[in-house]
């Protein structure tokens, strides 16, 4: 999704304005007309809990098998979503359909679930047209959304299930993320959602005027912290790695460079001799460069929860290191090599 493009508002909706259900949805529905007549607005639409962060646990059963026991009962995050939540927020619709205006009170009881859910609650089977068991109430599955990482951006997806807003009565529909997806900048829209929210309601509270990328920014403030210290790290690490290859085997290769002498006197070839030096120093670092790549391959663990948007086990990563590693021990061979070639053939005799 555009997180630079979403202007997200809390609107808070209890007290004697919202008395009943109704009231709040023909408030959202109201304001959400406004603003997508609204030129600058691409798309609008409102949620109980934003995309990035857990939905309320909720217990479930699905309504074609017995309900088990309240301990053993799996468990979903919910948000309750107004019609074009998806669309504002740029989720896809992987099967069926969205949820849309027309699922209200009057309508039946409708549901959409990640895929994540789908493959969880009803693995090998079709999952539209499922029914689920909330509140003791049948919920008919009609669409399955893309996943999203909603338990936080270094963990893994869990299952999630959106209701329409139009139909939800549950606490966290006190409260609702008013979102607008802007064409350019979303922050110039913000004096217009509150005149028009005004207009509608003097007295409704707004808060929290923020694009969504600086909710995200604010989330992952730490996250990105400890990243830089860790990647500070593995670059220090990298460049003594480094040094302390070029130092060794550069010290073995210059320790040859009496026998070096001696060889080419009895007949041997320069080349013969920088070929027989790069071969045993690449088998060397190549050997190190492998128990290295193990290592870290056994440790990657470790580090799995503070990566996102990349494996611990990324090939790209250990190639670009193994072949860092690998050049540095090729230039260690390779200079000192030159250099011992080129010492006179009878002062190493001498020395010797």
């Amino acid at each position: 999704m555009d997180t630079d493009k979403l202007l997200i508002v809390e609107v808070p909706m209890s007290g004697a304005a919202y008395a009943k259900p109704q009231q709040r949805v023909v408030f959202l529905r109201r304001i959400i007309e406004e603003m997508e007549a609204t030129p600058g607005v691409e798309a609008v639409s409102g949620v109980s809990i934003l995309p990035i962060d857990k939905g309320w646990p909720y217990p479930y059963s699905r309504s074609d098998r017995p309900v088990p026991p309240p301990n053993k009962m799996p468990r979903a995050g919910l948000r309750s979503v107004a019609a074009g939540y998806h669309k504002t927020y740029g989720i896809p619709v992987l099967r069926g359909r969205a949820i849309d205006s027309y699922d209200t009170w009057a309508s039946e009881r409708v549901m959409m679930v990640n895929k994540t859910f789908a493959e969880t609650a009803f693995a090998g089977e079709e999952v539209l047209g499922k029914r689920i068991n909330h509140f003791g109430r049948p919920w008919r599955i009609v669409g399955v959304f893309a996943d999203t990482k909603n338990a936080g951006l270094a963990r893994k997806t869990e299952p999630e299930v959106n209701m329409p807003y139009y139909q939800w009565e549950g606490a966290d529909a006190l409260s609702v993320f008013f979102t607008v997806r802007a064409v350019s900048n979303p922050q110039a829209l913000a004096p217009i959602v509150t005149e028009k929210v005004r207009k509608l309601n003097p007295d409704q509270p707004l808060s929290q005027f923020r694009v969504l990328q600086a909710y995200l920014d604010g989330r992952t403030a730490m996250d990105r912290f400890r990243s830089m210290l860790i990647a500070m790290f593995a670059l220090a690490a990298l460049i003594l790695a480094s040094v302390g290859i070029y130092g060794v085997v550069a010290y073995s290769v210059t320790q040859r460079t009496n026998e070096m002498g001696i060889r080419m006197a009895l007949g041997a070839q320069r080349s013969d001799l920088l070929l027989m030096i790069l071969r045993q120093g690449l088998q060397l670092t190549l050997s190190g460069v492998t128990l290295g790549l193990l290592g870290s391959l056994a440790l990657a663990r470790v580090l799995e929860s503070y990566l996102f948007g990349i494996a611990a086990t990324d090939g790209k990563t250990y190639l670009t290191i193994a072949t860092v590693l690998s050049f540095v021990g090729l230039l260690a061979c390779l200079v000192p090599a030159i250099r011992a070639t080129l010492v006179n053939p009878l002062n190493a005799l001498r020395n010797e």
